[in-house]
């Protein structure tokens, strides 16, 4: 688990309210180390002006914490028996929807990409690029030998049906039976 550093921890009391003031929606995002089991409860106005409060984690140890809400929020943490908790990155939280006031903060974080991660979708991509290629040759080869297949038939077929034709001409060419015998004898 990397804690990173110990000086973006804030350690609150048990009830503590900290709040996410905003206009429109809004993302909100935040760890939390807790000592034994605790719970995380935000809480929203909704469009009645009542205070709605949601559990949205719960447990010991690290957790990561996500939520949208329109409008301001505040988030508390409880426990049944004593627990220490503490909060980081509170400030990362970042407004999703437009609002109507200018923003002068980027929402997304430059961060340095691993070397390792980066190699890899190299080759995932290289890889990709060289199956494209052998799958192209494949279908034009089977397309290739799909045609010299029917040509043959084709070829075949012609080869086997007679000539419409030549049924008449051998008749015609044909000897009259009564031609080219020798005439028998009279019978007297």
């Amino acid at each position: 688990m990397k804690i990173g550093n110990l000086r973006d921890w804030e350690i609150i009391d048990l009830g503590q309210k900290i709040s996410f003031p905003a206009e429109g929606e809004r993302r909100v995002g935040f760890d939390v180390m807790a000592s034994t089991w605790c719970s995380i409860t935000a809480e929203y106005v909704d469009e009645d002006g009542v205070v709605v409060a949601v559990p949205v984690a719960a447990g010991r140890g690290f957790m990561r914490v996500e939520y949208v809400v329109s409008g301001p929020s505040a988030i508390v943490a409880r426990s049944v028996g004593e627990c220490d908790v503490a909060v980081r990155g509170v400030a990362r939280s970042s407004v999703v929807a437009a609002s109507d006031e200018p923003s002068f903060a980027s929402a997304m974080t430059g961060g340095r990409r691993n070397d390792e991660v980066s190699r890899m979708l190299y080759v995932m991509k290289l890889n990709e690029k060289r199956r494209e290629e052998r799958m192209a040759f494949t279908i034009a080869e089977m397309k290739a030998r799909s045609a010299a297949e029917a040509a043959v038939k084709a070829a075949e077929e012609a080869a086997q049906e007679p000539d419409p034709g030549k049924g008449k001409r051998d008749a015609a060419q044909e000897p009259d039976p009564g031609k080219g015998k020798p005439d028998a004898a009279p019978s007297a």
